[in-house]
């Protein structure tokens, strides 16, 4: 039986997989192709488009039968967006690089003892990493989590590691501090970090954690694609993110 605390907790799910799909087809969308695309009961979903309608976040085209997100939902993450890049230029640093280099690159963000994905722009070549904006990853075990840890106090990170540890029962899946701290040590030694096959099979990875935003808040910029590929091109990888990232700090 769902209680009324579920009710809520659903309802603000849906609330977000709607403006997510938004972002993601990028078009208005009539309340059928939402309930299509997000397998949600039609009935509810129709309400929950009106009211988000009711409340100045969809506009809804009386013509069309179409929904389309107002300005008032980018207007939401504004102060965030200028604490990134005055203009949203950070999203403009990963578009660059994913043009540049054709592969995914994403920013993500720990959150706890995980890594949370920001922002994903999706590559063009036939085997990408495929991962959306929400998602959430390893900390310990992952490139881009180790990545986020090599700008922590060794301390800190010994910390996390007991904290993980104990939520594990297994002591097999134990995570080694000793293993993580030379990964990490690794990593503020090169300047960047290097992982094969984590999120998926055959995806290889190279990520930079980037110079503290506004806040002190710390994102890992990830370029993801064919382990093979990212091999062969990880000379020209990094030219490009060291690139960009000069453009991008430098002018900020």
């Amino acid at each position: 039986m769902i209680t009324a605390n579920d009710d809520v907790v659903k309802s603000a799910g849906r609330v977000f997989a709607v403006l997510e799909l938004f972002d993601e087809a990028r078009t208005p969308l009539s309340a059928t192709e939402v309930v299509r695309r997000l397998a949600f009961p039609q009935s509810s979903t129709v309400a929950l488009l009106k009211t988000m309608v009711s409340l100045g976040y969809l506009a809804f085209d009386q013509f069309d039968r179409r929904y389309l997100p107002t300005m008032r939902v980018p207007m939401l993450g504004r102060w965030l967006m200028d604490a990134a890049g005055a203009d949203g230029s950070l999203l403009h640093l990963i578009r660059t690089i994913s043009s540049d280099t054709a592969e995914t690159v994403a920013l993500s963000a720990q959150t706890d003892l995980a890594m949370q994905f920001l922002h994903v722009e999706r590559g063009t070549k036939p085997l990408t990493l495929t991962v959306n904006a929400g998602d959430r990853t390893a900390l310990l075990t992952t490139v881009i989590g180790i990545v986020a840890l090599s700008g922590r106090p060794d301390q800190t990170i010994a910390r996390y590691v007991g904290r993980a540890n104990k939520q594990i029962h297994d002591l097999a899946q134990h995570a080694d501090q000793a293993v993580v701290m030379k990964q990490v040590t690794e990593v503020r030694r090169r300047g960047f970090g290097v992982g094969d096959s984590e999120y998926s099979a055959g995806i290889g990875v190279l990520a930079w954690l980037l110079p503290p935003l506004s806040g002190d808040r710390r994102v890992v910029l990830s370029v993801a694609g064919a382990v093979d590929g990212i091999r062969e091109a990880r000379e020209h990888i990094i030219e490009s993110v060291t690139a960009a990232m000069k453009v991008h700090f430098d002018a900020g």
